[in-house]
């Protein structure tokens, strides 16, 4: 009888150490491992469709943990697909056979983005979003920036196909700063890095200015579009280049949208962090003479009397009205009313009297 009880005993142990086993090999992350395994060989032996759909795999797994909130296999999934990409073989122009590779992975990370803004799985939407922004950087450190450009328009594709849809507009500050820093990174470069990086803060100007027209503004979407570190480097960057202007026209094109919309306190945050930067003298007069106009632009004369306190006028230096290179500028600000008009104004309206 022991005997029996015995064999009973290791049968019944053996049955576990079997149940376990099969419980191990189906976890998602065993899962994935398994995945990967079937990609390493794939990609030595150069059959990079069939790499393609395992991380196709990866990316549904990831998208079905984001479904049932699971973001501990989300974030697992989206490490291992990052540290794939990393190693990916570097696309320098338009016909590169390896870009298609890149859009793929982007592609499947927009997808995940996707599910997880719909699901609202916090946790997995800024692993992916963070994903996107090491994927830029790591295209920039190497010069590479057609696949660079791909991110900028992925995160443009995030904010208007799932964040605004969706009502998750306070993403978007995470998206701006995230560009914001590619874009910074980028200006410290060539003349290339220049021009992506004014680009891309065109990019971020489309964005901001829907998130605003929604009327659900609150100062730290403010503040991921206007008022963050990287806006002073940039302009650092680029004032001593053709593209200056372009970068004006970007930063005050946002900035209109802001006050068709903010209230005084925004403002007034807005004020005292632009008269705080390191900007060039021009620049910190500039800015407060399209500030104060576009204020007085958009009909908002309770921001006009804020800005004026804050900002008040320069005792000396350059004129505060912009000079013949800025015309162009101002009348895109303006919606087409041009710069001479400004000028026959009475003193009493003009920005000295402030």
């Amino acid at each position: 009888m022991s005997a029996d009880l015995i064999l009973v005993f290791i049968c019944f142990l053996s049955l576990l150490l079997y149940m376990y086993a099969v419980v191990q090999l189906l976890k998602p992350e065993r899962i994935i491992q398994l995945i990967l395994r079937e990609y390493d060989g794939a990609v030595r032996s150069g059959r990079w469709r069939a790499a393609m759909e395992n991380v196709e795999q990866i990316c549904d797994i990831v998208k079905r943990a984001a479904s049932v909130n699971d973001s501990v296999t989300g974030t697992y999934g989206l490490t291992r697909m990052q540290e794939i990409a990393a190693l990916l073989p570097m696309p320098f122009n338009e016909d590169d056979p390896a870009l298609v590779i890149h859009r793929s992975f982007l592609n499947q990370w927009g997808e995940i983005i996707g599910v997880t803004v719909k699901e609202k799985e916090t946790g997995i939407i800024y692993v992916a979003l963070d994903a996107l922004y090491e994927q830029g950087c790591l295209y920039l450190e190497q010069g590479a920036f057609v696949p660079a450009q791909e991110v900028v328009k992925m995160y443009r594709h995030i904010v208007f196909s799932h964040l605004l849809p969706e009502g998750q507009e306070y993403y978007a500050e995470t998206v701006a700063q995230r560009l914001y820093r590619l874009a910074a990174t980028a200006s410290c470069g060539t003349w290339r890095g220049k021009q992506f990086a004014v680009r891309t803060w065109e990019t971020i100007l489309s964005c901001g200015e829907n998130c605003f027209r929604l009327g659900k503004g609150y100062p730290s979407l403010y503040a991921g579009f206007l008022m963050i570190e990287e806006i002073t480097d940039l302009f650092a960057n680029l004032v001593d280049t053709p593209l200056y202007h372009r970068a004006l026209l970007s930063y005050f094109s946002l900035w209109k949208a802001f006050a068709a919309v903010a209230q005084r306190k925004d403002v007034a945050a807005w004020a005292i962090w632009w008269s705080a930067q390191d900007f060039t003298e021009d620049l910190r007069t500039r800015g407060r003479v399209f500030a104060l106009e576009l204020a007085r632009h958009e009909g908002r004369k309770e921001l006009d009397s804020t800005l004026t306190h804050l900002l008040p006028a320069p005792t000396n230096g350059p004129q505060e009205r912009p000079d013949a290179d800025f015309k162009a500028i101002w009348v895109r600000l303006f919606d087409g009313i041009p710069y001479a008009a400004r000028e026959g104004e009475e003193s009493g309206s003009s920005l000295g009297d402030g």
